[in-house]
C-alpha cells in the first residue's frame, strides 16, 4: 500500500503525517508512507487545500485532518484496541494560532 500526506512544513500536516504512522505500525498494515511537502508535486495531485492524504493513488481526504477511526476505514483495519484506550501524541496545537476566540481585523481609514 501508497500513502502518501501532503502538505507543507506545517503543524497539521506533521499531525496527519503522525496518525497515519501511528495506524499502521499498531495496526501491523503493510504500507509506505511517503510525505510530500514540494508544491509541484501537491498541485500535480490536484489538491489545493492541505493536508492531503492521498492512498495508493486516490485522494481520501483533503483540508483536514481526520480522527484515527477515519484513518482506519481508509486503510480497511479496524481500530486496533490500543488506540482504542489511549489516544497517540501528536504534535501539540499552539493555542495562540488556533485561538477559539474570533479575531476582528480592522483597518483604519484614513481622511
Amino acid at each position: 500500500m501508497q500513502i502518501k500526506v501532503l502538505g507543507t512544513v506545517g503543524l497539521e500536516s506533521t499531525r496527519l503525517a503522525d496518525l497515519v504512522k501511528t495506524v499502521i505500525t499498531t495496526a501491523g498494515v503493510d504500507a509506505v508512507v511517503e510525505k510530500v511537502e514540494e508544491y509541484r508535486e501537491i498541485v500535480r495531485h490536484g489538491v489545493m487545500s492541505m493536508p492531503a492524504l492521498i492512498i495508493d493513488g486516490k485522494v481520501r481526504c483533503r483540508g483536514r485532518v481526520p480522527s484515527l477511526e477515519e484513518i482506519c476505514q481508509m486503510l480497511n483495519v479496524p481500530l486496533p484496541r490500543k488506540l482504542r484506550e489511549e489516544q497517540p501524541k501528536v504534535a501539540e496545537i499552539d493555542e495562540e494560532i488556533f485561538s477559539e476566540r474570533p479575531r476582528i481585523f480592522m483597518r483604519e481609514i484614513r481622511k
